[in-house]
């Protein structure tokens, strides 16, 4: 990150905060890659389909995001190399693959995550979709910030409902200040979860 932590740190702390709500809801939730534990994405994958055979299972992912190089600029945080936008680049993106066991059913987790963050406010992330990129991604809704990402590997080789969030760019100031404060962050956590409930009744 901008400020030298890495991505995993932020990643597990959101997951842990999304796991406790899960589990108060009353909802099953078996951790892929439990803090500190390392897994490849083809054994996350794995995991998730050990649960194939539950019609109501789900797999989410939660990553933090940077951007192209050609957006960044060398920095130093401490010690630490590390980089920071150029230009603001901001929010949280949904990532699905058409390759995925259940497209459909990760089209409407996605949509349905992707509208309770809308409801809060939360600014979905465009920039994977600049044209200028060698490798840009295809919008699926752009008031969401929805992407096929069809060759990711825990998206494309699991067999139930998949989907990759990206839930702020931590190489740019002002989202990673936000992504760091406590209250907005719990924001995120609720509208992941009312997005998973939204997804089961509707």
């Amino acid at each position: 990150s901008l400020t030298g932590i890495p991505e995993v740190n932020y990643n597990d702390v959101f997951t842990q905060e999304l796991y406790q709500l899960l589990i108060q809801k009353g909802y099953q939730v078996e951790l892929t890659r439990p803090a500190s534990d390392e897994k490849t994405l083809q054994e996350r994958s794995n995991l998730a389909n050990n649960h194939s055979h539950n019609k109501k299972a789900v797999f989410i992912s939660i990553h933090h995001d940077s951007t192209q190089l050609a957006n960044l600029r060398a920095i130093k945080a401490g010690d630490i190399d590390t980089y920071q936008t150029i230009r603001p680049i901001i929010g949280s993106s949904f990532h699905i693959s058409r390759e995925n066991g259940n497209y459909t059913g990760s089209l409407k987790l996605a949509k349905s995550i992707g509208n309770a963050f809308y409801v809060i406010k939360r600014t979905p992330n465009l920039d994977h979709a600049n044209s200028n990129y060698e490798k840009s991604l295809s919008l699926v809704d752009k008031k969401l910030g929805i992407y096929h990402h069809d060759k990711l590997v825990v998206l494309k080789t699991t067999k139930i409902p998949a989907v990759l969030i990206e839930i702020g760019v931590i190489v740019d100031k002002s989202d990673e200040a936000f992504i760091k404060d406590p209250k907005e962050r719990q924001k995120l956590v609720q509208a992941v979860a009312l997005g998973i409930d939204n997804y089961y009744n509707h």
